[in-house]
Formats: C-alpha cells, sequence, structure tokens
C-alpha cells in the first residue's frame, strides 16, 4: 500500500549515524548507510522462536545483506535520563507516574544512547498508555499507527501486528553461546509533515505531543552480517545486571565483535 511505500523513502533517505557503546561491547565501525528496497521491504515473518519458552520470535523469509533495516520497534517513546523527575510536578495522572517509573526495568523497553526510551510491552496499562498516544497523535479520524499488536489492558496476549515491519519487539536475545545477527540501531522520523498514510508507516508515538520542529525518536532493528533465509533473528538485549531477568545470559563477543548502539535497558 502507499503508506509502506511512503514508509520506505522515508527510511531510504534517512541515514543512520553509527553510534558506539564502549561499556556494553567492543567499539568497531559495521554499518555505513543503509538501504532497503522497495521491492523487498517483506523479508520477514513471525513464528514461534527457536529458543525453548521464548515465545515468538522474528525469521528472515528472503535474504537479507548485512548493513539492510530488517524491521521497527514499535511502541511509545520517552526520553530516559531524569524523565519522571522533569515532569512529576507537572504529571498528575498516576497512571503515567506509574509508566515511567516501570518502563525502566521492564523487558520490553530498548533504551537508545541519546537518553530515550521505546517502550513496547503490548500489555496492561503501557498498552493503555499507547492506544491513547495513537488517538491523541492520530489525524482524520484514523490512530497514528498500527495498534493491532497490543492487547486489552486486562489481558496478557502478545499479539502479531498489522504492520508488517512493526516486529522489532518480538526479536528474541540470542541463546547462550550464539552472536546476535542484528542490532538496536536508533532512528529519528521527521513526523511533523507526514501524511497520516506516511505517519501510520511509523509504528511508535510519543507519551507527551512533541515540539513544533522536533523529530520523533525510534528505534530499528538493522543486520550486521549477512542473514539466510530461514534464520531467526537475534540482537543483545544488553540487559543491565541489576534488572536482568533468570533466564539472560550475557553475549560473549569476541575480538572481532562487530555490534550496534544500546540494548535494552
Amino acid at each position: 500500500g502507499q503508506s509502506i511505500v511512503d514508509l520506505i523513502r522515508v527510511l531510504e533517505e534517512t541515514k543512520a549515524e553509527l553510534v558506539e557503546d564502549s561499556k556494553n561491547m567492543p567499539s568497531k565501525e559495521c554499518i555505513q548507510t543503509l538501504g532497503l528496497a522497495i521491492s523487498q521491504y517483506v523479508r520477514i515473518a513471525c513464528r514461534q522462536s527457536q529458543i525453548p519458552f521464548a515465545g515468538w520470535g522474528v525469521f528472515a523469509e528472503k535474504p537479507i545483506a548485512r548493513g539492510d533495516i530488517i524491521c521497527l520497534y514499535p511502541g511509545t517513546a520517552l526520553v530516559g535520563k531524569g524523565f519522571a523527575d522533569n515532569f512529576a510536578g507537572s504529571v498528575e495522572d498516576a497512571s503515567v507516574l506509574q509508566l515511567l517509573q516501570t518502563s525502566r526495568s521492564n523487558n520490553w523497553t530498548v533504551g537508545r544512547p541519546d537518553g530515550v526510551l521505546v517502550d513496547a510491552n503490548p500489555v496492561g496499562l503501557h498498552s493503555h498508555l499507547f492506544r491513547a498516544a495513537c488517538r491523541r497523535e492520530g489525524q482524520h479520524g484514523h490512530d497514528a499507527t498500527d495498534t493491532s499488536w497490543v492487547s486489552s489492558p486486562y489481558s496478557e496476549d502478545c499479539l502479531l501486528p498489522v504492520h508488517p515491519l512493526a516486529t522489532g519487539h518480538l526479536v528474541n536475545h540470542p541463546p547462550a553461546g550464539t552472536l546476535p545477527n542484528a542490532a538496536f540501531h536508533k532512528i529519528d522520523w521527521p513526523v511533523e509533515n507526514m501524511s497520516w498514510m506516511e505517519r501510520w508507516g511509523v509504528p511508535v508515538v510519543p507519551l507527551f505531543p512533541l515540539l513544533r520542529g522536533d523529530t520523533l525518536p525510534g528505534v530499528m532493528i538493522i543486520a550486521l552480517r549477512d542473514i539466510k533465509k530461514g534464520e531467526e533473528v537475534y540482537s543483545d538485549y544488553a540487559f543491565d545486571k541489576d534488572i536482568a531477568p533468570e533466564w539472560y545470559t550475557p553475549v560473549n563477543y569476541g575480538s572481532d565483535a562487530e555490534v550496534g548502539i544500546s540494548g535494552k535497558s
């Protein structure tokens, strides 16, 4: 559809600035430019992960070249450091404050090096606030973007999105002994002058309205190496030790490892 064509145009015109994160892993320039051919934009599919009990996973349906955009991370964009403190005096809604406090430690949140968090928790309070932001940011009676992947506030189901690229939250951390073949990477969307169809293709919304001229911070998943058809896509969550779940095993990078930006917070 036109919304996807317009999305791909924005992607192709957006250059990713390589961000090196030496704290979590060795820094090495691994991605120079991004490219995504319109005729090949759907190169992934979601099905049960090869990792036991991991739920959904993202798989390559066609070969994916090193440096290509694989998919996009959906959710609510938050500012990281100092966000709750900065807004605590002006935010009276207790549910919003609860979101700010819990987003830092839930397993669905990805952190960018600039302090922005993108929360893709598909259930509970997080899903309710995502839907509310989509309604607020929408145009001409349309939600700003796809909400099909979030459940009702009282459901624990993780649903598949209608948006074919809004599957970044379903990319799993690699199992022990396996290196990631993809990485989270920041992208800034110029949403202010987009048509509603273009805007629908951007699967992230801001918790609070953007100021005029601001870009919308988001996250995409990029291939660190060539990925063969049938391979599952893995990206390093890079959890902090104090919030890492029991199943999490840190990736053991060798001296030749190539990496992307930040992982999950």
